[in-house]
């Protein structure tokens, strides 16, 4: 008895490797303008999506933009990608179209909820002609995450109504603001703990000053004490640094038994 699994196999690759020509052919066919439509298998049957207004100069604008730009089904199947997008998740636009686009998403996003229904959500509201702007974590085949700004709108295809959206990564942008934060935490940390010494040692001061103004009721020397006085609320009022970069400062009591200054 012959065995036939070998010429099973090299029928299934030659079917394989005869799909993937094609695909790459219409993947090159889209992004040059050449075809205006596409079928996608859907689970109420095959759907043709015809691109309205597909003029070459706009499909050579999408393709060249700096930013990822996609279009999906209301199912979340990428119809078509440019090459910033497939540039930011480091894979071709054969390995990415006819794909559903949470498979390009974490389970969860960072506030704890499903990536899967977060997204129906966003692609809802989009639908209804809202048009959706939002932060969303990304995930790439190889595991690693980032950060992207996403715009979603609602777009006509023929007679049906499918998505378009805008990525950036902003993955530095994030980076930067995160640490100029933990850079003001820092400084403010660092502030009110000057402020607090700073503060201790004027205490110290006055109430040694209040002490020796009382021991010492020499009216020749009332105007010393006039002036350390004014010159500890200068100290405490006009600290350049802490005046600054807080608004916090309110001025203290004036201590008792000490003249006041003007």
């Amino acid at each position: 008895m012959t065995d036939s699994s070998p010429k099973k196999e090299q029928a299934t690759n030659a079917l394989l490797k005869a799909r993937i020509e094609e695909l790459e052919d219409t993947i090159h066919a889209i992004q040059s303008g050449g075809v205006d439509a596409l079928v996608i298998s859907t689970d109420s049957g095959d759907k043709v999506f015809t691109l309205e207004n597909a003029d070459q100069q706009y499909r050579l604008f999408v393709e060249n933009m700096s930013e990822g730009a996609f279009t999906f089904t209301e199912e979340g199947i990428i119809l078509y990608c440019n090459r910033a997008f497939s540039a930011i998740f480091h894979l071709s636009p054969e390995q990415i179209i006819g794909h559903n686009i949470n498979e390009y998403s974490p389970e969860r996003q960072p506030d704890g909820c499903l990536s899967i229904k977060k997204a129906q959500e966003k692609i809802a509201a989009a639908l209804a002609g809202e048009t959706q702007l939002f932060e969303w974590v990304h995930l790439r085949s190889d595991g690693t995450t980032f950060d992207a700004e996403v715009m979603i709108n609602r777009i006509l295809l023929k007679d049906d109504y499918c998505l378009q959206a805008i990525i950036r990564d902003i993955t530095e942008r994030k980076r930067s603001v995160d640490a100029l934060a933990l850079a003001n935490r820092k400084i403010n940390l660092l502030l009110s703990i000057t402020r607090h010494d700073i503060n201790n040692q004027l205490s110290s001061v006055n109430g040694f000053l209040t002490l020796l103004h009382r021991k010492v009721p020499d009216p020749s020397l009332e105007n010393y004490f006039t002036r350390i006085t004014k010159a500890s609320s200068l100290i405490s009022a006009h600290d350049p640094v802490h005046k600054g970069l807080r608004g916090d400062w309110r001025p203290g009591p004036r201590l008792a038994g000490l003249p006041e200054t003007r």
